[in-house]
């Protein structure tokens, strides 16, 4: 493509092959690139350099989509406020188109602390420039610097006090570091040209009004919004296909790696009446190419700015002298010394072993009684009859038969009497 573009211009307009289509090409996303197969026929009519603008659109459900137009578009667009969500982006949008006016969408506290000023919904900031202001102090005392936005301030006035409008504005800084909700105040409902809006500071944030009448279908009707980016040119190579040789496309020649080769083909059209002809001014693009541009011109843009580190809680512990900390060690060692000096029955380093227990002579045990004898008849157990206890057995060794006895049940006194005897025991 590149020696295409370096052929005299008399050589133009001709008939070309495709001898190596660009099958791993993914930087297109339109009609025309799908033609570009082997084998196909083209007409190469010219080709120039031309001026083109990158535009995106802001991301949908059907996500991001992503444009190169010709500066040659014939539509109509407006433009559209652009909103900011930090004071970082007011200075880069002020820093591209002088005098910015937002208005206040969102209400924001102050913070004293970070010079962090309120904003109240309405108010309306213009941007006068930057300047550097003292912030919170660091370990030594000393005021740290801070990068501030020097806005005017004036609140929404209605018609009835639009007189007094001088004296209610004044100035404040805004940290560049203080999140925001800003939309741009525009003054105009102009439709514009592509070209007028080119010339101006972008990015600008558009809308389509009227479609370019040029083209068999506007791509760019319809959007909700279209932002448009930076502009760049591009050498391109004007080409149709033979079945609608006057309906033209632009192939950027940095773009594309393909191999064509002339041919002595006829073209199209006879000899004394030329096409007029119809060039696509729109092109849809990849993501890929979105990034491998800005990868390409090594655009990378600086991070916002960090808030500042604020001062640590006051609840610190504070550093302990040299004379407190010999006081403590004195108090310490008084403190054992008296620990050591009481008399607790222990011996130093050793605890003192318990004592034995006292020797009581005048319990002694209950003499051992010779086994009872008990017939064959007497060990057979009657059905559903009580255990005797052993107070009974013990009764009856002393001479106390069981037929003597009034009764067989123990009372109630021998119970909790003879298991403390024996416990004591």
């Amino acid at each position: 493509m590149t020696e295409v573009a370096s052929q005299p211009m008399e050589s133009f307009p001709t008939m070309a092959e495709i001898l190596e289509s660009p099958e791993g090409n993914t930087f297109f996303n339109c009609s025309w690139f799908e033609e570009l197969q082997r084998g196909r026929r083209l007409v190469l009519h010219s080709y120039g350099t031309t001026t083109m603008i990158l535009a995106s659109t802001p991301k949908g459900r059907k996500g991001k989509q992503y444009f190169i137009i010709s500066e040659s578009y014939g539509g109509r667009m407006r433009r559209r406020a652009r909103e900011f969500g930090s004071v970082y982006e007011l200075h880069l949008a002020s820093s591209q188109s002088p005098g910015l006016k937002v208005s206040v969408t969102r209400h924001c506290e102050a913070v004293e602390e970070e010079g962090m000023p309120a904003l109240s919904v309405g108010e309306q900031l213009e941007v006068l420039g930057m300047a550097l202001m003292d912030g919170l102090k660091d370990s030594s005392g000393a005021a740290q610097k801070i990068e501030s936005l020097i806005c005017k301030q004036t609140m929404e006035l209605d018609d009835e006090d639009e007189e007094d409008e001088e004296d209610d504005s004044k100035e404040i800084s805004l940290p560049l570091f203080m999140a925001g909700h800003f939309v741009e105040k525009l003054s105009d409902n102009k439709k514009y040209k592509l070209t007028d809006l080119a010339s101006s500071s972008l990015p600008l944030d558009i809308k389509v009004m009227t479609r370019d009448k040029e083209l068999e279908k506007d791509p760019l009707m319809g959007l909700p919004a279209l932002k448009l980016e930076e502009t760049f040119t591009e050498t391109t190579v004007l080409t149709s296909l033979p079945n609608k040789p006057d309906w033209c496309f632009e192939l950027p020649v940095r773009w594309l790696q393909m191999s064509l080769c002339f041919t002595s083909d006829h073209l199209p059209w006879s000899s004394n009446e030329s096409p007029e002809l119809h060039v696509e001014t729109v092109t849809e693009v990849t993501e890929k190419f979105y990034y491998e541009y800005h990868k390409l011109i090594s655009k990378i843009e600086e991070p916002p700015p960090r808030p500042p580190k604020r001062k640590p809680a006051s609840s610190e512990v504070p550093k302990k002298s040299p004379k407190s900390e010999s006081k403590l060690s004195n108090l310490s060692s008084a403190v054992t010394k008296q620990l050591d000096n009481l008399s607790l029955g222990l011996t130093k380093g050793r605890r003192a072993p318990a004592p034995p227990p006292p020797k009581d002579t005048s319990v002694q045990p209950p003499p051992l009684l010779p086994r009872k004898g008990i017939s064959t008849a007497e060990s057979v157990s009657a059905h559903n009859t009580y255990v005797k206890s052993p107070t009974v057995a013990h009764k009856a060794a002393q001479g106390l038969s069981d037929s003597d006895s009034d009764h067989d049940y123990e009372s109630i006194e021998e119970t909790l009497k003879n298991p403390h005897e024996s416990l004591f025991y």
